[in-house]
């Protein structure tokens, strides 16, 4: 997983070509072109996990451990003296919501004025299957709780709800997160992305999703022509999303920049 801040890219975890999951850190100097191994050890290997930047700290949430199971762990890794440490949560927060928190190829976001850490979607373990998750959640920064988010899915109609997905992306744009793209186990193809991962907001001053397909037509074009999984997605100033890279079909090395409307940031 790969973050982005303080002029650097930092690169934590995945899987290796012999199928094995590594735990090593790397930082990359943008300006100086150059890469850091900054940690190798202390923490589990993981993979499809999260990881967001919150001030002079990553936060890695989540991931397939190398016994194959989906995790809840929440680790920290700070910055400023490239130290791990598990961040502690609030043990009450956890009722109910443990085994739903188990997650893998979801995404988490900062939500700096909430300061939350969001968590949508994934892969999860229910019923001895692997399904991808629309569960929408909260983790207080300062308080140290877990928070299940109103989720206004239900009262949409059923071509416009919020279908499972994993392997997408979440940037958040002012009080709007978009979510685009990713794969899901509700298609009509089985699994192809080319249909129910159309792109969606969850606006974050009332609590609610909001379709794509209901903005106007010059708002949704061209990133919902873009149906694809697996990619990166970032934020480029105010209001551009730029899209590398995914699948669909087969592996796309594109790179798309889509300009927003400033109404959403």
């Amino acid at each position: 997983m790969v973050a982005v801040g303080h002029r650097c890219l930092y690169l934590f975890g995945g899987e290796l070509s012999d199928g094995t999951r590594t735990n090593e850190m790397w930082r990359f100097d943008i300006a100086g072109r150059r890469w850091t191994l900054l940690s190798d050890h202390t923490v589990v290997p993981v993979s499809l996990h999260s990881m967001s930047l919150n001030r002079t700290s990553l936060i890695v949430f989540g991931g397939y451990t190398n016994v194959g199971e989906e995790s809840n762990d929440m680790l920290r890794f700070d910055l400023s003296s490239n130290d791990w440490d598990r961040v502690t949560i609030h043990p009450e927060s956890w009722f109910g919501l443990s085994e739903r928190l188990k997650l893998a190829g979801h995404t988490t976001v900062v939500h700096e004025e909430l300061n939350m850490l969001i968590v949508f979607g994934g892969f999860m373990a229910e019923n001895q299957e692997v399904v991808a998750s629309s569960g929408l959640f909260a983790f207080h920064l300062a308080g140290h709780y877990w928070m299940e988010l109103p989720n206004s899915n239900d009262l949409l109609p059923p071509l416009h709800r919020v279908v499972q997905r994993a392997l997408h992306t979440a940037t958040v744009f002012g009080n709007y997160m978009l979510v685009y793209g990713g794969w899901s186990n509700q298609s009509p193809d089985q699994g192809d992305c080319s249909a129910g991962t159309s792109p969606i907001l969850y606006d974050f001053t009332c609590y609610r999703w909001i379709p794509w397909s209901k903005l106007p037509a010059r708002r949704h074009t061209v990133l919902q022509s873009l149906r694809r999984y697996g990619h990166s997605a970032s934020k480029l100033g105010d209001n551009r999303l730029v899209v590398l890279g995914g699948f669909h079909g087969n592996a796309h090395n594109d790179l798309t920049a889509v300009q927003l409307p400033t109404d959403l940031t």
